[in-house]
């Protein structure tokens, strides 16, 4: 197992799904980890992760501008600093083409997208310049290069966190802050 000893992580969407899991792999690996949710973690899930190790939760609307570089900011003060960024945060409207509303457009890029930038680059601007020991782990999917029946709006949010996670990728180097993927 890779030891992430005292590595500080951010974690958004981190209590629910995949989420859950990838904070529950980064406490094993003994960092130190703040999640945030639109929600409060369920008691079940506050208990599995505080009793791997030192855990940490925010509740933020990462649709929202303010709320998602207060939340990093939060996180950045109360681990001492941060290591890495996990944009795991999303939603996604199974709704026909036609049935599509402006709403959901908006809804789902806010958080599947805009969500993802603001956490990088309040990220990025706080944790300032590095040695390559920082990290931005952006969760996308398949579904960023393969479209499903039903699933436009989520299928080319994904497509434009793909893009954008490259982009961040080569905008950030000189900075000393690696930008990674992940496509489940």
């Amino acid at each position: 197992m890779i030891d992430l000893r005292d590595k500080r992580i951010l974690v958004t969407g981190g209590t629910y799904g995949i989420g859950v899991g990838i904070a529950e792999a980064m406490l094993q690996a003994k960092a130190r980890v703040t999640i945030v949710s639109r929600n409060p973690p369920d008691a079940g899930v506050r208990e599995k992760l505080e009793a791997v190790g030192e855990t940490h939760f925010i509740q933020a609307d990462l649709s929202k501008v303010d709320e998602v570089r207060a939340c990093v900011g939060d996180a950045f003060n109360m681990l001492g600093g941060l290591d890495c960024l996990v944009n795991n945060a999303g939603s996604f409207f199974d709704v026909d083409f036609m049935d599509l509303t402006e709403e959901h457009f908006t809804k789902t890029f806010d958080l599947n997208v805009r969500g993802y930038f603001l956490a990088s680059q309040e990220f990025a601007r706080l944790v300032g310049q590095r040695e390559f020991d920082a990290s931005i782990i952006c969760v996308g999917s398949s579904n960023s290069i393969q479209a499903e029946h039903s699933s436009v709006l989520y299928d080319a949010s994904k497509g434009a966190i793909l893009m954008l996670m490259r982009s961040m990728a080569v905008s950030l180097g000189s900075r000393g802050i690696r930008v990674n993927g992940l496509g489940p």
